[in-house]
């Protein structure tokens, strides 16, 4: 074994060591439409009854598929409290048909994220009174989800899919730019052909089946009918529906187009070239139109135009690999210039990795500002720790790339006689097979929450404590240990229990009047008992009694002291973000990696120079484009100061209007305009009564941010603060009044 096979085993090894570290960590629910803030708060005291209850998501929601709900303390629903859309595209609202009466009452929420299509369960309590009013709620019915397709299941359906796709999306640009130059003569590029488009149909088919796979695990996240009901109701109703359909259009024509165009001679039907091309490279497209990109707010076109060059860029390496692999490791029906055919589509390859890899650097550091935002996010949550896995993969990727294009590489270039392949596919082979791990951890980062929401999220310490049983270890978890909903589990790893052992929690608040509160957990494995309910009801100090007991048989008390406090938020801001100008200088970066890649391929040395010198402006301007081009969105619940509605305002948001929303909206505001008809769903109608409860907030970030599923696009880029509020306060003078 010579010395480059052995660092190449060591690195893969430590590859699978990484990637099996990953995939056990502790799974989390992809909650990704999460809680962002309510009104009431939780936990409120509230001296009266509220009117209205709303709650605000993190991301736009499917309001066909997502309810809000209210329950008494008995888990019983309140009458007449129907859910409705809330203020903007990201909240629910309930209105009270009667005052509530005194007591504590439990909020829950069933949503389905429009901007991935991930669901999300979750429940909080407020009290009407005083704090003698409080009391431990019963965890109402579908609160906790239990029926979910579990984390690993949707993880390995997303990886199926983008691992299927990456053939397709490289086929036809490898074979014009590296494997149909290096072929030469007509006889062996027949036979390339064949091969490649072989490999085409493969993937072609397993797409097909890796995106059916991809539809009915996310049909089963939904939470009402059989299976094919939701299937049909997921495709029929829902932007991740329309998505998915476009994913099996676009694979449809790619593979038609491809069975129509000239392999041998590509440039003699260039139209269907150019589509062949076109569709093949857009293929990614739906996804990162369903991706994590799409839930940003400001910047949403942007951070879409940048995930879907990420996705392309790695299909392209990663698909580029495969076709390398398999259409030139046999030298049958070659006619003897497999080695020749090697040496020149090598360094063609090499030349295409490098330009992937510059887009994929630009654009992945990028998504990570956006989606992590911090060293903090990046150590503590799971999406963070899958990105470290993910990235030291890549820096083994490069390692062994490195060894290929400046070893390997530049033998065959130098003298194809002499060199041999084993070393070469071996390392193209260790280069796919770290690239699937790397898919399979982007899989799982889709599958969570992005790092920077669930590090905004609220926080409290967990409560753990260990008790001692009359001799007895044992652990008590309260999570996550605030006032409210929590999750109670008791753990005696070290026991053997008989069938009939019981765990029992007294709570009482010290120096508090609320009495001796009473929990039965249920045993869920051998040695575990949980529960889950709101009997922490109130932040102080609390003592708890435990006894875990066998009729007859045992009984084994201890108690112990613990505080339950306020949760708090823990400050994260939200990043900067690029707008749609950086999409120009994403273009300009594209266009120096080419230039600098076709100076360093150039035979001439003018030709060389040129290139490379126009690469470099190319590079710098896009990078100072992209440098210069940054806007620092609003914090949750924060927008500009309003301004007043004078005369002057109303006029100027008039001629905003007539430019921007009349052809929808229409002249009576009724979402009747010239451009309406057709539009699924409706534009909104201003005179509607839902319409006037929209508050500030709802109004500002439907116009700046657009409304995800609709064809209400976002303006933020367009129109300044004060051209927002002014054609805000003519919608509501106009048609409000």
């Amino acid at each position: 074994m010579n010395g480059l096979e052995r660092i190449g085993r060591l690195l893969a090894t430590l590859a699978v060591v990484l990637s099996a570290a990953c995939w056990l960590t502790a799974e989390s629910a992809s909650a990704h439409a999460a809680f962002d803030r309510s009104d009431p708060a939780p936990n409120a005291i509230l001296p009266e009854s509220p009117e209205t209850i709303q709650v605000w998501f993190t991301e736009p929601l499917e309001f066909d598929y997502s309810t809000l709900a209210i329950y008494d303390e008995r888990g019983a629903p309140v009458p007449g409290a129907a859910s409705e859309p809330g203020d903007g595209d990201s909240s629910l609202l309930i209105r009270l048909a009667s005052p509530l009466d005194r007591g504590t009452y439990s909020v829950v929420w069933n949503n389905l994220s429009a901007a991935d299509g991930h669901t999300n369960q979750g429940y909080m309590a407020f009290t009407v009174g005083t704090a003698a009013d409080v009391t431990a709620v019963v965890a109402p019915a579908g609160s906790i989800d239990d029926d979910a397709p579990p984390l690993w299941l949707q993880t390995v359906a997303r990886w199926l899919v983008l691992l299927s796709l990456a053939p397709i999306v490289a086929v036809w640009l490898i074979w014009l730019v590296v494997l149909r130059p290096a072929a030469g003569e007509d006889s062996v590029a027949s036979t390339l052909a064949d091969r490649t488009w072989s490999i085409a149909v493969i993937s072609l088919v397993a797409a097909l089946l890796a995106n059916v796979l991809a539809l009915l695990v996310q049909a089963a996240t939904l939470d009402r009918g059989s299976l094919v009901d939701r299937t049909i109701d997921l495709l029929v109703d829902t932007r991740y529906g329309e998505l998915w359909i476009a994913r099996i259009a676009l694979l449809a024509a790619a593979g038609v187009v491809l069975e129509w165009v000239d392999w041998l001679i590509p440039t003699r039907r260039r139209l269907l070239t150019l589509l062949a091309l076109l569709l093949t490279l857009a293929l990614p497209v739906p996804i990162s139109l369903n991706a994590h990109a799409s839930a940003v707010s400001a910047g949403r076109t942007t951070a879409i135009v940048f995930d879907w060059v990420h996705a392309t860029a790695a299909s392209v390496w990663l698909g580029g690999l495969v076709l390398l692999f398999a259409v030139l490791v046999r030298s049958d029906g070659l006619n003897g210039r497999r080695r020749a055919i090697l040496a020149s589509a090598l360094p063609r390859f090499s030349a295409t990795a490098i330009v992937c890899w510059g887009w994929l650097t630009v654009t992945g550091a990028y998504a990570t500002w956006l989606q992590v935002g911090s060293l903090d996010a990046l150590r503590n949550t799971d999406y963070g720790k899958s990105l470290i896995v993910k990235l030291i993969l890549v820096a083994i990727v490069l390692a062994i790339a490195a060894i290929n294009l400046l070893v390997i590489t530049r033998r065959w270039f130098a003298d194809p006689e002499q060199a041999t392949s084993r070393a070469l596919s071996r390392t193209i082979a260790a280069e796919i097979l770290l690239a699937v791990a790397i898919f399979l951890i982007v899989g799982r980062m889709t599958s969570l929450q992005p790092a920077h929401d669930a590090n905004a999220a609220p926080v409290a310490a967990s409560i753990e404590l260990a008790l001692d049983l009359e001799g007895h270890a044992a652990t008590l978890s309260i999570i996550p240990g605030t006032p409210g909903p929590n999750h109670f589990v008791i753990d005696l790893p070290n026991e053997t229990l008989p069938d009939d052992t019981e765990a029992v929690i007294e709570l009482e608040l010290i120096g508090g009047d609320l009495g001796i509160t009473e929990i039965k957990l249920d045993r869920t494995t051998p040695t575990r008992f949980e529960w889950h309910g709101s009997e922490l009801s109130t932040a102080g100090e609390w003592t708890a009694g435990v006894s875990i007991r066998s009729i007859g048989n045992f009984s084994w008390d201890g108690e112990t002291s613990l505080t339950a406090g306020e949760s708090g938020r823990d400050g994260t801001n939200n990043p900067w973000r690029l707008t749609t100008h950086s999409i120009a200088g994403l273009l300009l970066v594209a266009l120096g990696l080419v230039g600098l890649v076709v100076g360093w391929l150039a035979g001439s040395k003018g030709l060389r120079k040129e290139s490379a010198l126009l690469g470099a402006a190319a590079l710098v301007l896009g990078m100072g484009i992209m440098a210069t081009d940054r806007v620092t969105p609003m914090v949750a619940g924060e927008i500009p100061a309003r301004l007043p509605a004078t005369e002057e305002s109303i006029i100027q948001g008039a001629e905003i209007y007539s430019a921007l929303c009349l052809s929808c909206h229409g002249s009576t505001g009724q979402g009747d305009g010239p451009a309406a008809t057709g539009l699924k769903p409706p534009p909104a109608d201003f005179t509607d009564l839902t319409a006037h409860n929209h508050d500030d907030k709802g109004w500002y970030t439907a116009v700046t941010a657009g409304v995800p599923g609709t064809a209400m696009p976002p303006f933020g880029e367009e129109l300044t603060d004060d051209e927002i509020w002014h054609v805000i306060n003519y919608i509501q003078a106009e048609f409000q009044t």
